[in-house]
């Protein structure tokens, strides 16, 4: 199968000597492109910066890479984009929230040049956070602030926020605002949602893959708010109660992969096709799972269908 992966920029930085910066890893990246070229498909790798529209209306990136022996390589320029499937796996987190709504809408119509989007643009749509927040869940409370002093005048009343990016990825931008001096650290407060402060020292996840929840797994954080780090990552049997609560995320959004997290008593949020295929490494572990070889088999399976 030709199939087209969108990747983050960084993905093909950590081992390249020629590049300007080094990646954070991107890791999971690197195992999806391995496994589709693994299982002998013709893989496009492409950045979401570099996808544009041409004048007839169709979508081209102004740079496609392939993935040979670990390494990215430019495949070509100027491509329309076309093919059997599309997977989303980056929707330019590092570039901002407007970033990635603006590829998110650009899904709409990759479905009309692609016979299969994955997951498809209107499941994307729900990694949207203020798009989430409307699905009926046991949401961390949060709090409607449409002003600066509205912010501050909740922080001075000694309320302890969350402020999230609308679209985020691994934590990237999440402040913790307990002080009024930490207001600094906030540009325009529309681009962050905010919640209250839930102290719990571990996080809970669901994996599901094409409908069957495939991974239970509970990581313990260490750390100020808004700069935890993981300690451990476990496989577990789960909470039946958050189980069916994520099923029903996953029925609801329509995603073929994706994840929804818990923290506390709470839903702490939903993830896409950007899932991590394996847990964050903590030190001493051994990763336990990797999850690339299990999704391009079901991505197969969903075309042959």
């Amino acid at each position: 199968m030709k199939i087209t992966l969108s990747l983050s920029e960084a993905a093909k930085t950590q081992f390249d000597p020629n590049a300007k910066g080094q990646g954070m890893g991107y890791m999971g990246s690197r195992f999806l492109a391995e496994a589709f070229v693994k299982r002998g498909h013709d893989l496009n790798i492409v950045h979401p910066n570099d996808i544009c529209y041409d004048k007839l209306g169709r979508l081209y990136t102004r740079s496609a890479y392939e993935f040979v022996k670990g390494r990215f390589y430019k495949k070509r320029t100027d491509a329309i984009l076309s093919g059997d499937v599309f997977f989303v796996y980056s929707l330019d987190e590092e570039q901002g929230a407007s970033a990635s709504k603006r590829f998110i809408d650009v899904l709409f119509q990759m479905e009309k040049q692609f016979p299969l989007v994955l997951n498809s643009a209107e499941s994307t749509s729900y990694e949207y956070k203020p798009k989430q927040k409307t699905l009926e869940l046991p949401w961390i409370p949060g709090f409607d602030i449409k002003s600066p002093k509205e912010l501050s005048d909740l922080v001075a009343s000694g309320e302890r926020i969350i402020a999230k990016p609308r679209i985020g990825a691994c934590g990237m931008g999440v402040e913790f605002l307990e002080h009024l001096d930490d207001l600094q650290r906030i540009g325009d407060i529309d681009e962050y949602l905010f919640e209250r402060y839930v102290q719990a020292n571990e996080e809970r996840r669901y994996i599901f893959l094409d409908n069957q929840c495939i991974i239970r797994r509970k990581m313990s954080k260490k750390g100020l708010p808004g700069r935890e780090r993981c300690t451990n990552v476990d496989l577990m049997e789960g909470i039946p109660r958050e189980i069916e609560i994520a099923r029903r995320v996953i029925a609801e959004t329509g995603m073929f992969y994706g994840a929804v997290d818990f923290r506390g008593e709470y839903v702490l949020e939903i993830n896409g096709s950007g899932t991590g295929v394996a847990p964050p490494t903590a030190r001493n572990e051994t990763d336990s799972y990797n999850l690339s070889d299990s999704i391009v088999q079901a991505v197969e399976r969903k075309i042959s269908s």
